[in-house]
This record gives C-alpha cells, structure tokens and sequence, in this order.
C-alpha cells in the first residue's frame, strides 16, 4: 500500500539514508489498509518500521536520474506493507509530481513545444519523440490525481478543455504571468505544501519553457 505524505524536506535528505526522516516521524497513525492503530491503548505499536528500499525519481535534474530512500511500515494487523512516500512523487510514476504538473500546464494551457520541456525536464535528445507527456494528459485526473477528480467535478460529464482547466486550476484566465498560473496550478492541484510551492518557483525561475 502506497501512503503520500505532505513532509517538508529536501530531495538532498532523501537521497541520503543518514539525513531521512525517522521511522517516528514518518509512520502512519493507522493502516490504510485496514485502519489498525499505529498507536493503541494497548502501548504496544501496531505499524512498525519494515526497512526502506530505493526509488528512481526523474525530472528533477535534466536527463538524469535521482535516487531516493523511502520508508516502509509493517501493520501486525492485517500484515500488509505500507510505503510513505514524500508529496513530490506519485505512485507508480518515474517522473516528480512537479515536473509532471509543470510539463502539463506548459504544454497544454501556455502551449510550449513538447520538445523544449524534454530538454528541461524530460529525457533529454536522446527520447526524440517524447511520448510520455502525451499520456499523462490522457490520464488527467482518471489516475495521475485521482484523489482530486471529484472536487473538480471530474464524475460529471464536462467537455475535455473544461474539464482540463478546472484540474489545472486555471479558472482564472488574467493570471499576471506564467509563473503565477504555474504557481497557482501547483498549489491547487499537489496539495499546497510548501515543498510543492517552492519547488514550481524555483524550477519556472530557472527557465523553463
């Protein structure tokens, strides 16, 4: 079972087994599997710590990979596995939950040229046909952001560019800039932490599109 997590850390600290946070900090106060207390009245715990394994993360470097450490947690209840992964991932996916969200609002709703988002966050020239941005639209809110479909309406039968503005938060068509639509899909669409904000801020500053 995958849990997300909103903690503010550095993709420096995860990256580094030492500098991790705690198994403590990060359990879960109850299984999401079966809903067992981390904590019980017993005292005994009821999630315990099950090791950590690493994870490929991509586009936070261009072309590059980054490996990370992620905590895992045992429920002595139903003994499933739980994996606490931090809010800039989303399961299943290589790329960071920001570069996917920066890829889409450029491409989709600024119209940048697929080909310069490869270079900035994708794979690089060696992909000349970058194909996976393409299927992230596709998967719009039926899986990359599924926990947020209903909120945007997403069960009711909206025509696709409604439906694509109300994910990426981009009601709002007087937006100062790109970096205020970027910032301002961000904080709406991966939750609004701080980690989320600051990195869209320093990645839009940096150039890209």
């Amino acid at each position: 079972m995958i849990n997300v997590r909103a903690f503010a850390t550095e993709v420096e600290d995860l990256a580094d087994l030492s500098r991790l946070p705690s198994v403590d900090a990060l359990r879960p106060s109850s299984c999401p599997c079966c809903g067992a207390a981390a904590y019980p009245a017993s005292g005994n715990l009821g999630v315990v710590g099950h090791g950590t394994y690493q994870r490929q993360v991509r586009g936070l470097a261009p072309g590059q990979w980054v490996v990370i450490f992620i905590r895992r947690y045992l429920c002595l209840t139903c003994k499933r596995t739980i994996s606490v992964l931090p809010d800039l991932l989303l399961p299943w996916r290589w790329y960071s939950a920001n570069s996917i969200l920066m890829v889409l609002v450029q491409a989709l709703l600024l119209g940048a040229a697929v080909a310069s988002l490869r270079d900035a966050i994708g794979p690089g020239g060696r992909a000349p046909h970058w194909l996976t941005p393409a299927r992230w639209a596709r998967q719009l809110g039926d899986r990359l952001w599924s926990w947020r479909a209903a909120e945007v309406g997403h069960c009711a039968k909206l025509e696709r560019p409604e439906l694509l503005a109300r994910i990426l938060a981009l009601g709002d068509a007087h937006a100062r800039s790109p970096d205020v639509e970027l910032e301002r899909a961000a904080c709406r669409l991966i939750a609004g932490t701080s980690h989320s904000r600051r990195e869209v801020h320093r990645t839009t500053r940096a150039g890209l599109g």
